[in-house]
């Protein structure tokens, strides 16, 4: 049989397709208090222009860290009580210009669970 003389595809059937991409990891959500990490910075002067931007949102929290060896400061924003006013945090700390900044739970004792829809 050619390929020309096969049936048709039935309409009224579902189609399946495949995908070549991985499946979409379920979003986790923190449950509990955050805070929003904006960034760890080895320039002090990005330090400061982040509290100066930032100082308006939320209480800022600095810390000195390593980061691949290097020292840095570390900037958060917070905490905030729950993924509802973290999310409303980072996107106004992305509207400022922090584009990588993420919510980190305020403690290790805080799940990380899936978001509810």
């Amino acid at each position: 049989m050619a390929v020309a003389d096969r049936d048709p595809p039935d309409a009224s059937r579902p189609v399946r397709t495949a995908s070549l991409e991985a499946p979409a990891k379920p979003r986790t959500c923190i449950a509990g208090p955050q805070f929003i990490q904006v960034g760890a910075f080895s320039d002090t002067e990005h330090v400061r222009v982040a509290q100066a931007r930032l100082a308006s949102l939320q209480s800022i929290r600095t810390e000195p860290v390593f980061v691949n060896n290097h020292a840095a400061i570390r900037v958060r924003l917070g905490p905030v009580a729950n993924s509802d006013a973290a999310d409303r945090l980072l996107a106004k700390v992305r509207a400022q210009g922090y584009g990588e900044a993420f919510a980190v739970p305020a403690n290790q004792s805080v799940p990380v669970v899936r978001c509810q829809a």
